[in-house]
């Protein structure tokens, strides 16, 4: 909570330094995990008890999904750990295709979050699954 989105950008933005030097494309992996942090500090200032109430639905309706999110959210964090501590490109790029895989299972996340918090309240209906590609967000929107 005490992180600014601008310190979280910041952070980001060394990171993405950091594999540039070594040859490895995360941008989007980057883009994914920053648009994730922010709408999640977001919500945490200014809507928290609705988002306390749409993540709490999503844990007890879907135990094995909300499972699935804190491992790809703890992977994403440890990977960027792991790119500190790489000593090699070789090692950045293994962390990089990593984190490549890791953030878009996260964005499936992300998608899915807002819109069961970020709904006009009236249609806000709970969690009623994860979106997990192109697909199931165009059946979620239609």
């Amino acid at each position: 909570m005490a992180l600014t989105p601008e310190e979280l950008s910041e952070q980001l933005r060394l990171y993405q330094e950091r594999f540039r030097d070594s040859g490895v494309d995360v941008t989007e992996s980057l883009e994914v995990i920053e648009e994730h942090d922010m709408w999640k500090l977001k919500q945490l200032r200014e809507n928290l008890m609705r988002y306390a109430s749409a993540m709490a639905d999503f844990v007890l309706k879907y135990p094995e999904d909300a499972h699935e999110y804190l491992v790809t959210y703890l992977s994403a964090f440890l990977l960027l750990m792991a790119a500190l501590e790489a000593r090699s490109p070789e090692e950045l790029v293994s962390v990089g295709r990593a984190l490549n895989r890791v953030a878009e299972d996260l964005e499936a996340f992300t998608l899915t979050f807002r819109l069961t918090v970020e709904g006009p309240e009236s249609e806000r209906q709970g969690v009623v699954g994860v979106i997990r590609g192109p697909d199931d967000l165009k059946r979620a929107l239609s």
